[in-house]
């Protein structure tokens, strides 16, 4: 029986990372990465293969390849079963492994409603390449299509499948898009931007049941409305894959499986990371999910290092999410003013309008910024953003400051480069902006304002800002 010093389980970015991090910490330990397919994909990139954004190819990583290169044994084999107390691991086939620290990154899996109609031809869940190539296929002979689910990955799948032509309808049981992550007003823009490519959204309302012989021929919603659609795609969340915690007998949690802030579970040689854990929320700090590859990332790090014997912690997630609809991208970051509410946390709002450049060098775009800070001590807790460019680098930015635990204070007093063709005229940085108006809130009390209202003196192009923004 070969014995690994590590064993990973899982192949997503998690249980790769872990692995490789764990190498590069330990030259001469022989480790393990155990899943049931060779290959591995960049999960993000899985929509745009759909209307020829990219190939399939492109986001397909040979990790044999990559994993040989640095000497980790790649198996490919269906991990059924854990002995903790023998430290061994069993695969589909029989074959059985000892370690010495295991990994698991067992992931998740969609969450598919249990309905009339869900079993029939041309409902998908959408999880990795079989997934993607099965629905490459079935796009050949369809016109129509429902995406069940407005929130990121929906509605990246709705704007591909409209570029190739579809006419597609949208269903959500809330008010507008991303109502997960975005204030409403910064909801409802992304809801103009997803009507404003033709897409049809339907609110405040569910799936019924799917019609069709064998095949889909329509979706009938909550209210009895029957859209034409030939293929539904449900993207209404996911389930952490927690079976091969069960049978290792690790402590749970009501969202995974429970680890400490090394990312160890209550098995001491057992470590867990990504969808299949119960997280801690930074700020709130209450148990929650966060399903995102880049927590997942982070996590493999801290448990790498501790694993390797040095010492590092989780500071629980803040879940920093982007993604772009059309020609604006969406940015989010921490609790938005209206989770704060529900949270009971008294809130102080700044925003700010301006543009990613000067506006006078082509290629400027409107820039639009939210700051969401505790009112007891101006620590941001929150932010979302708007743009047609830069949002990621913001969102990251404002990510490390409510890691850091910065107040509106530390970044009203920001100090930042400043160049005409890359960066707005000083007296219009956005994120000052912001913060200074909740400085000023703090001094006098204001009430916030009013949604779609301009905050800023700048001169607007107005004719977009009126189409995207509102008056």
């Amino acid at each position: 029986m070969t014995t690994y010093d590590l064993i990973s389980i899982g192949g997503g970015p998690g249980g790769l990372i872990a692995a490789r991090h764990s190498r590069k910490l330990n030259p001469k330990w022989q480790i393990g990465l155990f899943r049931n397919v060779s290959e591995s994909v960049v999960p993000c990139s899985l929509p745009y293969a759909l209307d020829g954004t990219i190939k399939q190819k492109d986001y397909l990583k040979d990790d044999k390849v990559i994993l040989g290169k640095v000497n980790i044994d790649l198996i490919s084999e269906n991990v059924v079963d854990i002995n903790p107390t023998k430290k061994t691991i069993t695969s589909d086939n029989g074959n059985s492994y000892k370690y010495k620290k295991l990994v698991l990154s067992t992931g998740s899996s969609p969450a598919l409603p249990s309905l009339k109609g869900s079993k029939l031809k041309n409902v998908f869940t959408i999880k990795g390449h079989q997934d993607i190539t099965n629905l490459i296929k079935a796009l050949k002979k369809i016109k129509t299509a429902t995406i069940v689910g407005a929130g990121f990955i929906g509605l990246e799948f709705a704007e591909v499948l409209n570029n190739k032509g579809i006419k597609v309808n949208v269903v959500d049981k809330e008010s507008c898009c991303l109502p997960n992550n975005f204030s409403q007003d910064y909801s409802e823009i992304a809801t103009k931007q997803i009507e404003k490519l033709g897409i049809k959204f339907h609110k405040n309302i569910s799936i019924k049941s799917i019609a069709g012989k064998k095949k889909v021929e329509a979706v009938i919603l909550s209210n009895g409305k029957k859209i034409a659609s030939e293929l539904v795609i449900f993207s209404v969340g996911v389930k952490p894959e927690t079976a091969l915690g069960k049978t290792a007998k690790l402590k749970m949690g009501y969202y995974g499986i429970k680890t400490d802030k090394t990312m160890r579970t209550s098995n001491k040689d057992i470590y867990a990371l990504g969808d299949c854990v119960e997280s801690t929320d930074f700020l709130t700090r209450t148990p929650t999910s966060s399903f995102l590859a880049t927590t997942a990332s982070a996590q493999a790090k801290v448990a790498a290092i501790n694993i390797s014997g040095g010492v590092r912690n989780f500071p629980g997630v803040v879940s920093p999410a982007i993604t772009k609809i059309g020609d604006l991208s969406f940015g989010s970051v921490g609790i938005n003013g209206e989770k704060a509410l529900d949270l009971r946390i008294e809130v102080l709002i700044g925003n700010a309008q301006g543009f990613t450049r000067e506006k006078v060098y082509k290629g400027a775009e409107i820039l639009k910024t939210r700051l969401i800070a505790r009112k007891k001590d101006l620590r941001i807790i929150g932010a979302e953003v708007v743009s047609g460019e830069c949002v990621g680098y913001i969102i990251n930015m404002l990510t490390l400051a409510i890691l850091n635990k910065n107040t509106a204070r530390d970044l009203a007093e920001l100090q930042f480069s400043g160049h005409p063709p890359q960066i707005d005229v000083p007296s219009n940085m956005h994120i000052i902006a912001a913060a200074e108006q909740i400085l000023e809130q703090e001094s006098c009390p204001i009430q916030n304002e009013p949604k779609n209202k301009s905050v800023s003196n700048i001169n607007e192009p107005e004719n977009r800002l009126i189409a995207l923004f509102g008056q």
